[in-house]
Order: structure tokens, then C-alpha cells, then sequence
């Protein structure tokens, strides 16, 4: 690894999105930094029991790892899965350059690494590769987008969630019924997302094997989604197992509907990243999409008109900059910022295509076992 290139940057996630339990995951458009060498402004020095240290160890790394990161944790925006696939991305540019992202069998070793680490795939492999997935076994494909949606996260303040306890808390059983309903909404999410039925994706987000146990945790989550759809968005879900809420919108409406939200929590809105996992120039401050990347595959173009959504993401993207609602040399929590109002990343304003989003050069990737 050169001086040039001295870390990684990787997206946080939403995994579920509503009836996929396990299978189905998005890469947001909020970004950790994992790197080598001396920390730069914002990082902290990880410890060697740091989901990203052990991710890099566990990868065949080795020197003194730092993490910068806005992602919260413990609030089901992906954080531990984000920094261990930091960590195994750093191992391979380190082994092998910055090229190496570029190379579907180190994106599959990375993928599968952090996946062993983190025990599921459906918030792993969203951070590797960009864009939506499902997550099947060992396979893993990218959803094709005809649109390009906004996603409002909204985070309730000062409530954390473990995802351990929140899986035990599910019964270890389903009806029938119950797993014909989200297999065929699973389905449904899928062609909607392929096609730009935008109408469909509501009825496609509803589930019952896991939402109804954990929204009822958390019912101030359970009223945000609620009234996240009520002000007109496509679809809401529990955002991994909570307790933040992700709604998908029209860029144009986004704003609107996070202004509505509950003011016991605070709104980013954000994008779907497509890149997945890039490599980074050293920076000293933290940065933003477009600046300086290496060996990246580089982002869908932007068309059309600029939507409230993107005039509003450059005063807010700061505010995301600077957020840290984790001890990022631990990766343990610390308090949330209480600054007023919500923070966000680049959104992007719509898109439509007829042709899928992911910016990999391939569309199929078979995760090997470590």
C-alpha cells in the first residue's frame, strides 16, 4: 500500500428492507474510512478487538489500522459490517495494490470474510458491492434499479438495539402462510425495483416474520415508518433490526417527508451508494464522494433536474461529516450529537434507466468460504 493510497472507504447499509429477513440489503450514501498508518483529522487508532482490526487481521493485514466514521452503532445502519469489510478491503490493498477492488474474487473474499465475522450476509455484502443484493446462501446478486430513489433514515434518539438480543427475541418458527406472504413480496420488491414500479413497492416492504416482534420494541420507530408512508413515501421498513427506520421516496418529496417525522429522532437523507467498497488517496479531513478515489469503478452519471434533495444534501452533508455516535477506536457507542435537525450524504436526484444500476462490471458473485 503507497503513501497515495492509504485507506478504504465503504457504505453503510439497510438490511431486510421490509419482507427479506436475511436475503435482501442497500448500500447508503454514509461512509466509514478504514486506513493505515497515522490517523488523520476525525480517525482514531483501532484496537486490536475492533470489528475492523480483527476483520484486517483475520484478511492477512498487518501495521496499525484507523477508523473514521459517521455511521452510528447499534441503530441497524450496518456499522460492524461496514468496518470489518474496511478492514479486509484495507488487508487487500495493502497485499496487492488498489486494483484489487477491482477483482470480483477479492470483492468475494472480502465478502466472505466479513460475512464469517459478522454471521449474516444481507448487511456484509451490500458494502462490498453497492447498489440493492440478495443474499442467498453463498450467493449474492445485485438488484437491477430503474429508478433512482431517495432513502430517509430516521434515527430515535438515544435508543440503541443489539442485534443478537433482537434475533433471539423471534420465534424459532413460521407458518406457512406467513413465509407464502414475504416470499411473495420478496419477489415483488425485486421486479418493482427492476421494472420502476414505484406503486408496488409499499405492498412489497410489508412482512411478517420479524417487523411486527421487533417494531413493537421500539413503537416510536413503528410511528415514524407510518407516518413516513402517510407523507407519501414509495415504501418504509425496519432498518436491519432497528431501531432506525428507512423510508424510499422520490428525491423531489424527500425533504417533505423528513420534516414530518417524529421529533424524538433525526433524519439523513441519503442515497443509494453503487459503488460498494473504494479505495481512497490519504486525506486529513473528511471527505466527500468524487474527490481523489483509486481504483474505483466509478458512480451512475447524474441527468435531469436538481430536486429538493440535492440542494438540501450540501448544507447537511456536513452535519454527517461531523456526527459520531460511535467511539470509533472501540467500536463501542458513545452519546449521540444532540445538534438540532437531520444530516445526510449525497443524494442523488432521480434517475430513470432501463438498464441496471450497480457500477460492477459483472452482475453475478459467488462468496467463497473463507
Amino acid at each position: 500500500m503507497t503513501d497515495a493510497v492509504r485507506s478504504v472507504r465503504v457504505p453503510a447499509s439497510s438490511a431486510n428492507l421490509g419482507a427479506g429477513f436475511d436475503v435482501l440489503g442497500l448500500a447508503l450514501t454514509l461512509h466509514a474510512e478504514v486506513g493505515l498508518g497515522d490517523p488523520p483529522t476525525g480517525a482514531h487508532r483501532a484496537e486490536p478487538t475492533h470489528p475492523a482490526a480483527v476483520a484486517f487481521t483475520r484478511a492477512g493485514g498487518t501495521g496499525d489500522l484507523w477508523v473514521r466514521s459517521p455511521i452510528p452503532m447499534g441503530r441497524g445502519m450496518g456499522f460492524s459490517g461496514a468496518v470489518r469489510v474496511g478492514g479486509c478491503a484495507v488487508a487487500a490493498v495493502q497485499r496487492d495494490g488498489a486494483e484489487a477492488l477491482d477483482d470480483p474474487t477479492v470483492l468475494a473474499d472480502i465478502c466472505a470474510i466479513a460475512t464469517a465475522l459478522e454471521g449474516h450476509a444481507d448487511n456484509v455484502a451490500p458494502s462490498v458491492y453497492g447498489g440493492i443484493v440478495v443474499c442467498a446462501g453463498d450467493h449474492v446478486q445485485p438488484v437491477p434499479l430503474a429508478v433512482d430513489p431517495a432513502i430517509v433514515v430516521w434515527v430515535p434518539d438515544g435508543v440503541t438495539t443489539s442485534t443478537d438480543r433482537s434475533r433471539a427475541s423471534l420465534p424459532p418458527e413460521v407458518t406457512r402462510t406467513d413465509a407464502v406472504f414475504n416470499l411473495g413480496r420478496v419477489a415483488t420488491f425485486v421486479a418493482a425495483c427492476a421494472s420502476g414500479d414505484v406503486a408496488a413497492l409499499r405492498l412489497a416492504t410489508e412482512d411478517r416474520l420479524h417487523q411486527p416482534t421487533r417494531l413493537a420494541e421500539v413503537p416510536e420507530t413503528a410511528a415514524a415508518l407510518d407516518a413516513a408512508l402517510d407523507l407519501g413515501a414509495w415504501a418504509a421498513w425496519l432498518s436491519g433490526s432497528g431501531p432506525t427506520m428507512a423510508a424510499m421516496c422520490d428525491p423531489a418529496d424527500a425533504a417533505r417527508i423528513a420534516s414530518g417525522l417524529p421529533a424524538t429522532g433525526h433524519t439523513k437523507l441519503l442515497a443509494i451508494d453503487r459503488d460498494g467498497v473504494t479505495c481512497e488517496q490519504l486525506r486529513t479531513t473528511p471527505t466527500r464522494r468524487g474527490g481523489g478515489r483509486v481504483g474505483t469503478r466509478g458512480e451512475a452519471p447524474l441527468a435531469g433536474a436538481r430536486g429538493d434533495l440535492q440542494s438540501v444534501g450540501v448544507l447537511v452533508e456536513v452535519l454527517g461529516e461531523d456526527e459520531r455516535l460511535v467511539d470509533v477506536a472501540t467500536g463501542r457507542g458513545a452519546p449521540p450529537s444532540t445538534a438540532p435537525g437531520g444530516s445526510t450524504g449525497n443524494a442523488r436526484p432521480a434517475v430513470p434507466s432501463t438498464t441496471t444500476s450497480t457500477s460492477r462490471p459483472w452482475s453475478i458473485t459467488q462468496v467463497r468460504s473463507p
